[in-house]
């Protein structure tokens, strides 16, 4: 069933070594006010040894030609895309002709997450081939936008949320092919402070997207070639971005359901 990205954690080297592929879930540098870290910064707090390769503004498909970055140290590869894809559903819902009816609206969404799924599959399963099984695999979902509380008016956000469980529904089968662990970013970008926009992380936001990467990577059992879900751990709701290092401390707490709670 395609590659599977997994190995024993002792066959690692006592130092890691995190890749961070993906779009401005990553690269938020540019979103956040001058002085203040992004989340690759955050990253470094936690774990020193990180290349970061993703880009603002990435799509899927721009994937694979990050992973041509990878150094060869590298012992963990954390992935976060498909957010500027997604911007697109609610355009092939809404856009163009209005659909005449709730069903035509649903179809376009399912006709939209297929082509979606589809693409997110081939990437995933080349950069799992890539990157090979002496190398550990994480994937990033997608995250509800934060449009009510920046009054965003061209898309209410229960059709943004609607939209994003489809999506994030697909990425989660995606990686569970892969058996890959999944970081829901919906149960971590939960407060209107975590964003620097309507879907960019601010330095608060960006705090709790560092801090799970590192939890997942160090905790996570790889060697069981399982793929869970992961939530927020305790102490994520803290209104400051410094105190990191008691966050990723707190034992991994795998969860399975696949609904999403609607924050704003």
């Amino acid at each position: 069933m395609g590659s599977k990205v997994s190995t024993s954690a002792s066959a690692y080297p006592a130092s890691r070594h995190l890749a961070l592929l993906g779009d401005s879930t990553i690269d938020n540098a540019g979103w956040v006010p001058r002085g203040e870290p992004c989340v690759t910064d955050q990253v470094r707090e936690l774990e020193p040894n990180v290349t970061m390769c993703a880009r603002d503004g990435a799509l899927i498909a721009a994937v694979r030609r990050q992973s041509l970055e990878l150094p060869e140290s590298c012992t963990d590869v954390v992935v976060s895309v498909g957010g500027n894809n997604a911007t697109a559903a609610t355009t092939t819902v809404l856009g163009g002709d209005v659909p005449s009816s709730v069903e035509e609206a649903l179809c376009r969404l399912y006709t939209f997450a297929q082509a979606f799924e589809a693409e997110f599959d081939i990437e995933m399963t080349e950069l799992a081939r890539s990157i090979g099984p002496s190398r550990r695999l994480v994937i990033c979902s997608c995250y509800n936008p934060c449009f009510a509380p920046f009054n965003v008016t061209t898309v209410s956000q229960p059709v943004a949320n609607l939209a994003l469980s489809v999506l994030s529904d697909a990425v989660l089968r995606v990686a569970t092919r892969l058996r890959a662990p999944v970081i829901d970013l919906r149960r971590v970008m939960t407060k209107v402070e975590d964003f620097a926009n309507p879907i960019e992380p601010s330095s608060l936001g960006g705090a709790k997207i560092a801090a799970e990467i590192v939890r997942v990577v160090r905790t996570h059992p790889f060697e069981c070639l399982t793929s869970v879900m992961f939530e927020m751990a305790v102490g994520h709701g803290t209104s400051s971005y410094k105190p990191l290092l008691s966050w990723y401390l707190t034992p991994y707490r795998p969860w399975f359901r696949l609904t999403s709670r609607t924050f704003f």
